[in-house]
C-alpha cells in the first residue's frame, strides 16, 4: 500500500510537470488575449463593442484585426440587485396585505 501510494504521488509529480511545460511549449487562446475594465461603451452589443476595440488598437499600437470579442461582466453587481429587488418587493407585499 505504502508502495503504490508513493507510484501515485511520483506519477502525479511527473504528470504536473509534463501539463507545466506543454503549457510553456505551446501557444493557446491565453496568450493572446487582453482583458480590459471599466470600459464605456456607446452600445454594448458584441460586434459594436469589437469595432471600437478594433479602431482604438489600430490608433494607439498599430494592430490590424482582432478576432473575437468575449465580453464579460461583474455578476457581483447584478446579485447585488437582484437582492435589493427581492427585498423591495418584499416590502411592497408587506404593504399591500396591510391595507
Amino acid at each position: 500500500m505504502t508502495l503504490s501510494l508513493i507510484f501515485l504521488v511520483w506519477m502525479r509529480k511527473k504528470l504536473k510537470n509534463f501539463a507545466a511545460r506543454l503549457d510553456l511549449d505551446a501557444y493557446t487562446p491565453s496568450d493572446f488575449c487582453l482583458m480590459g475594465s471599466s470600459m464605456d461603451f456607446d452600445s454594448f452589443k458584441i460586434a459594436d463593442m469589437k469595432v471600437k476595440i478594433e479602431q482604438s488598437f489600430k490608433s494607439k499600437f498599430k494592430v490590424d484585426g482582432i478576432v473575437y470579442v468575449n465580453p464579460a461582466y461583474r455578476i457581483g453587481d447584478i446579485y447585488d440587485l437582484l437582492k435589493k429587488k427581492d427585498e423591495l418587493g418584499k416590502c411592497l407585499m408587506l404593504v399591500e396585505n396591510y391595507k
